[in-house]
């Protein structure tokens, strides 16, 4: 709890404070970058399980770690002073890139470099969905923890990687929860977007017929959503990259419900979720579990279509 008070008086004293806007989904001044804690906790725990426990493929792992605490420092800027659209691409291009150069091919029948663009498109645009994704109290952090703790043991050749995640966003969550006494701000999102988005691709080259089904599974919460919204602003003729409020959880959010609330259910359907990812791959039912896991969002944004239209 100390710690979480000196983090909320640094941010505040630093100016690093997020105001109310017609977008915004709180309504008071919150103090925000409070995700400067995730980075400093995942990176040196990460750090230090690759400094005694050395891993396959190291440089891959220091390109990583340094790839994400340059996407972090972009986050922090752009929370202080906004920064172009392009700028924050060039440097989440630019990590990606280096980080992807050394890891492990994937798909050993895709020829290298049409396997390595099609990553980074995936991998950047994981990192910007989860900052889309980052609004509202909770709803962040604890889908991290979900995709860390389904990483843990679906996958346990990164488990001590993924734990230092786990804990710094489970410690984050104390000054987190509705009502929050501060937010993660760009530095702690696109980070987390980073390092998540990492280590899933990374995990698949273990096995990638079985692993690819519980490893998409598990971001599924957060990829739906943001896909299928951005798809839609587009074909609207929206700009995709444009703050808005037409996230399926922001939409559930304006019913009436708090965030305490949306977040609750976000829970709730991570645990399927992460059963679905856990069945997909221990009862050998990958695809099936998949269909299931995109029909289960289906349904849950129907219902919230259907409140809509009451």
């Amino acid at each position: 709890a100390k710690t979480g008070n000196q983090l909320i008086t640094l941010c505040t004293r630093q100016g690093w404070v997020a105001q109310v806007n017609h977008r915004s989904s709180h309504h008071k001044p919150t103090p925000s970058s409070g995700g400067i804690s995730i980075v400093l906790v995942s990176a040196i725990g990460m750090g230090l399980t690759l400094f005694f426990n050395p891993a396959p493929h190291l440089f891959f792992w220091l390109s990583f770690l340094g790839g994400s605490l340059l996407v972090a420092a972009m986050g922090l800027l752009d929370d202080i002073t906004p920064r172009p659209a392009w700028q924050r691409l060039l440097v989440q291009f630019g990590a990606v890139s280096l980080a992807l150069y050394f890891m492990p091919t994937l798909f050993p029948f895709i020829p290298f470099y049409a396997e390595r663009i099609v990553l980074a498109l995936a991998w950047v645009w994981f990192i910007n969905l989860y900052n889309f994704m980052d609004g509202l109290d909770g709803y962040a952090a604890t889908e991290a923890a979900f995709i860390c703790l389904g990483l843990v043991f679906i996958v346990p050749e990164v488990k001590l990687l993924a734990l230092p995640v786990l804990a710094s966003t489970l410690g984050f969550l104390r000054v987190n929860w509705n009502p929050a006494k501060i937010f993660m701000g760009d530095v702690g999102s696109t980070f987390l977007g980073f390092i998540l988005g990492g280590l899933l691709l990374y995990s698949v080259h273990f096995d990638p017929s079985q692993n690819i089904w519980p490893l998409f599974i598990l971001p599924l919460l957060f990829t739906f959503d943001a896909t299928y919204t951005l798809i839609k602003r587009a074909l609207k003729g929206q700009k995709p990259w444009e703050a808005h409020r037409d996230h399926w959880y922001q939409r559930a959010a304006r019913l009436g419900l708090s965030h305490s609330q949306v977040t609750q259910r976000g829970i709730l359907l991570n645990s399927v979720l992460l059963l679905l990812a856990f069945s997909s791959i221990y009862a050998k039912i990958g695809p099936f579990s998949v269909v299931l896991g995109l029909l289960l969002l289906t349904l849950a944004a129907r219902w919230i279509k259907h409140q809509e239209n009451e």
